[in-house]
């Protein structure tokens, strides 16, 4: 559920490893465009930053996702619908 996720969430930030979600993790230019999650770099990342390692390939919607389970109090979050279609991922691996 999406309150699980949540916390799971608050728990990252509580540790002090909140993802980069508004400007590059790697070069801290402005929001990535046609971005890529890199756990490595610490969040978005433009394509040409993204170091090596696994990375996700990340649309529009998907950013949404991870600033609202980021950003959104837990009320905010009950009340969407705990179900979308779900797009496809490309993992990238440098």
């Amino acid at each position: 559920p999406a309150w699980v996720v949540w916390f799971e969430a608050r728990a990252v930030i509580a540790g002090g490893h909140a993802p980069q979600l508004t400007g590059c993790a790697a070069c801290g230019r402005a929001e990535p465009t046609g971005s890529r999650f890199a756990p490595g770099a610490g969040g978005l990342v433009h394509p040409a930053c993204t170091p090596p390692g696994t990375a996700l390939d990340v649309g529009p919607e998907e950013r949404h996702a991870l600033v609202r389970i980021y950003g959104a109090s837990v009320a905010e979050l009950a009340a969407e619908p705990t179900c979308r279609t779900a797009s496809n991922h490309r993992q990238v691996d440098s």
